[in-house]
């Protein structure tokens, strides 16, 4: 965050300086082009003196020449004038031609007088152009020295501003990174007391959790411990559950007997009914006969929804007869007997009943 917003001002005068330096490079650019434009005309008017030089010295070459003429002429009319006074004597019709050589030279000193004066206009116009150069090179010349100078107090201005920009910019900076530089020694001290802590904390916890395997391994010895003497208890419920359950199991048989007939109810039972009362819905005589172990048992005066319970030699659950109707022809009830294997006999003797013989049945 403390860098982001030392960036926002950074960024803010960071485009205001480029703002001015591009500024003052547009200025510079216009001095620069005022400069470029009075060079221009400094050189169209130095090539516009060169021309006149050329023409002055083209003149001056041709005055030089038509002196040299002029000479020539000079020393032929010498020559004729002494030539002349040394045959004068001899031929005096040539004296009446002098004047007509006088007047040619008359012309040709007027000619050259006319070439004279042109030469003193000409000379009179290049000073007037000399002077009117010399003033555009002056014009030039300040023009241009006062461009320099303006260029330069411009850079030097752009130049000393950048400087104080920079020291500015240089000295907020170096105080934002001190600010930045005591922050971040801040924060890698708190850093550094924060991993101390976390490596404290894991050393604890690395103890903890030693500690905790081994009481959780004296825990889990103990469980299984348990869990061994939990199973062997189950398992003995389960046996015990199995006997209890073995125990419990019944089966129930429906019978429907004729009176002085003899009818088995399961194997190894049978049962009898030799005597009935309708009245009182009672058996008053009959025997139940145990077929493998040859015991008989008495039945006298039983009535019905009675329950005639008795044991077996082979087993020590019990055995119910019940009978639910009697008739004058016989009786009709069910017999509750213990189902699936046989448990060890802890009993003897009916307990409803006489344990009977068979001669005894027969005698009867």
């Amino acid at each position: 965050m403390e860098n982001q917003e030392m960036q926002t001002p950074l960024t803010g005068q960071w485009n205001d300086f480029s703002k001015r330096v591009q500024q003052l490079s547009v200025e510079s650019a216009r001095a620069l082009e005022s400069a470029e434009q009075a060079r221009s005309e400094a050189t169209h008017a130095r090539f516009d003196a060169e021309a006149c030089t050329a023409k002055l010295h083209s003149h001056r070459r041709s005055l030089a020449g038509l002196w040299s003429v002029v000479a020539v002429v000079a020393l032929a009319l010498g020559g004729v004038t002494w030539y002349g006074y040394r045959t004068a004597q001899r031929h005096d019709n040539w004296f009446a031609k002098l004047p007509a050589w006088e007047q040619t030279l008359q012309g040709i000193g007027d000619r050259i007088n006319a070439t004279e004066t042109k030469l003193g206009t000409w000379a009179g116009d290049w000073k007037g152009a000399g002077e009117r150069l010399g003033k555009l090179e002056k014009r030039v010349t300040a023009n241009v020295q006062l461009v320099r100078n303006y260029a330069k107090e411009q850079a030097n201005e752009v130049h000393r501003q950048v400087l104080m920009e920079l020291d500015n910019r240089t000295e907020w900076m170096q105080t934002r990174l001190s600010r930045v530089e005591s922050s971040q020694e801040s924060q890698r001290a708190h850093i550094v007391e924060v991993q101390e802590e976390v490596a404290q904390v894991r050393r604890e916890m690395h103890q903890q959790i030693a500690q905790l395997e081994r009481e959780t391994g004296r825990e889990l010895d103990g469980v299984h411990q348990r869990a061994t003497a939990t199973r062997n208890d189950v398992a003995a419920t389960r046996n015990d559950l199995d006997r209890m359950t073995a125990q419990l199991s019944r089966d129930r048989v429906d019978f429907e007997l004729a009176r002085n007939r003899s009818q088995e109810l399961v194997a190894g039972i049978s049962m009898t009914v030799k005597d009935t009362n309708v009245r009182y819905q009672r058996v008053e005589e009959g025997w139940v006969q145990l077929v493998p172990e040859g015991r008989f048992l008495w039945i006298r005066s039983q009535g019905i929804q009675q329950p005639m319970i008795f044991y077996s030699q082979r087993d020590s659950r019990p055995y119910e007869i019940v009978f639910t109707r009697v008739s004058r022809d016989g009786a009709i009830g069910y017999l509750v007997h213990p189902g699936g294997p046989p448990v060890a006999s802890g009993a003897s003797g009916p307990l409803v009943g006489e344990d009977l013989s068979a001669s005894a049945i027969e005698a009867r």
